[in-house]
C-alpha cells in the first residue's frame, strides 16, 4: 500500500513538473517597460525548486516570442535545469536579446553557484536566439566557485558584438561537463572564448561558423579567437574558422580533434593561425584555403605545435611548424 501511495505521488509530482516548469518571459514583463532583464531574472528565479521531494530534473524552460528584446540590467543564473529557447525559425533568428549594459565590464549572463541541490541535472540549454551585443561585456561569464554538473549547450544560438561571447573567471576549477555550441554563429567579436583562468572538462564545437572575431578594424586588440588552458578533450568539427588573425590558442590539453574544418583569411604577419603548446593526443585534418599574403616565406605558420606529444596533422593547412622538446632517454 505504501509503495502505491509513493508511486501515485511521483507520477502527480512529474505530471505537475510536466506543465509548471515552462514559463512565457512575457508573463513576468510590465508593460511599457524598455528593459527586458527583470523579466527574465523573475522568470528564472520562478523555475527554483526548493522541495526536496521533486523529481531530480529541476529547473524548466523559458520561452521567448518573436521579436527585439533590450537587457539593460545583468542576469544571474542561479537555477539549475534551465532551458531559455525562441521562437521562429532556427536560422532567422527572429528573436534577438540586445544587449545595452551600462558597465563595459558587465555580463549579460552570469552563471554563479547553484543552491545545494545533490545529484540533481544543473546544466543549461540556449536555442534558437539571437544575442546582440554593443561591443562592450560579456555574454556568458562563468563566475569562479560557480560548480554544476552536467553541459552547457547552445543550439543554433548567434553571438556577435560582445567583447568576450563566453569568459571564466580566475577561481578553483570549473567542476562541470562541458561547454557544447552546435550549428551556432559567433561573428564580430572581440573574442569568442577565454578560458585562460579556468573553465570546463569538455569543448565541443560542431558546425559552427566562427568568422571575423578580433578584427582590428572593428576596435579589438590583437588576440586569439579561442584561448584555452586546460581541458580533457577539444572537438571542432564540420566548422568554419574564417577572416580571423588569430583563430585558436590551445594549452595543456590531454586530447585535441580538429576535423571537417576550413580556415581562410586568418593569416597574421606575427602569429600562426592555430599555436598548440603542452599538449597531447593533437589530430588536425581540415583545408586551409590559402591566400596570396599566405604564401610569402615571411607570412608565419598555419599550424605551430610546440611541445606536443602524440599529434597528426593533415598537409593541406599550409605552413606546418613542429618544435619538438628534446627529452633525455635513461
Amino acid at each position: 500500500m505504501n509503495r502505491k501511495r509513493v508511486l501515485t505521488a511521483l507520477i502527480a509530482a512529474l505530471l505537475f513538473a510536466s506543465i509548471a516548469m515552462a514559463v512565457d518571459v512575457r508573463d513576468f514583463h510590465t508593460a511599457g517597460e524598455t528593459d527586458w532583464g527583470p523579466a527574465i531574472q523573475s522568470a528564472i528565479d520562478s523555475l527554483k525548486d526548493t522541495d526536496p521531494r521533486w523529481p531530480d530534473e529541476s529547473g524548466g524552460e523559458i520561452r521567448f516570442s518573436k521579436g527585439r528584446h533590450v537587457v539593460t540590467t545583468p542576469i544571474l543564473m542561479r537555477c539549475p535545469g534551465v532551458i531559455i529557447s525562441g521562437e521562429g525559425s532556427p536560422y532567422s533568428h527572429a528573436c534577438t536579446i540586445e544587449w545595452r549594459g551600462k558597465d563595459s565590464a558587465g555580463a549579460l549572463f552570469t552563471f554563479v553557484a547553484p543552491p545545494a541541490s545533490g545529484n540533481r541535472s544543473n546544466g543549461f540549454r540556449m536555442r534558437d536566439i539571437k544575442l546582440y551585443g554593443n561591443k562592450s561585456g560579456v555574454a556568458f561569464r562563468f563566475a569562479a566557485k560557480a560548480r554544476y554538473s552536467r553541459d552547457f549547450v547552445f543550439e543554433r544560438v548567434s553571438v556577435s558584438y560582445f567583447a568576450k561571447v563566453f569568459e571564466f573567471q580566475k577561481g578553483p576549477s570549473h567542476a562541470w561537463g562541458g561547454l557544447v555550441c552546435n550549428t551556432c554563429t559567433l561573428v564580430y567579436n572581440g573574442q569568442v572564448l577565454d578560458a585562460t583562468a579556468g573553465g570546463a572538462n569538455e569543448w565541443r564545437f560542431e558546425d559552427c561558423l566562427l568568422s571575423k572575431n578580433g578584427l582590428g578594424s572593428e576596435g579589438w586588440s590583437p588576440t586569439y579567437a579561442f584561448d584555452f588552458r586546460g581541458g580533457d578533450n577539444g572537438v571542432f568539427e564540420g566548422c568554419i574558422l574564417e577572416g580571423q588573425p588569430r583563430a585558436l590558442r590551445v594549452r595543456k590539453f590531454q586530447q585535441l580533434r580538429i576535423t571537417g574544418c576550413r580556415f581562410e583569411g586568418n593569416a597574421t604577419s606575427e602569429d600562426p593561425v592555430v599555436l598548440v603548446e603542452d599538449s597531447n593526443g593533437v589530430y588536425i585534418q581540415a583545408y586551409h584555403r590559402v591566400l596570396g599574403s599566405e604564401q610569402t616565406a615571411e607570412a608565419p605558420p598555419t599550424i605551430l605545435l610546440r611541445r606536443c606529444r602524440d599529434y597528426e596533422v593533415s598537409p593541406q593547412l599550409g605552413k606546418v611548424h613542429i618544435e619538438r622538446r628534446w627529452e633525455p632517454r635513461f
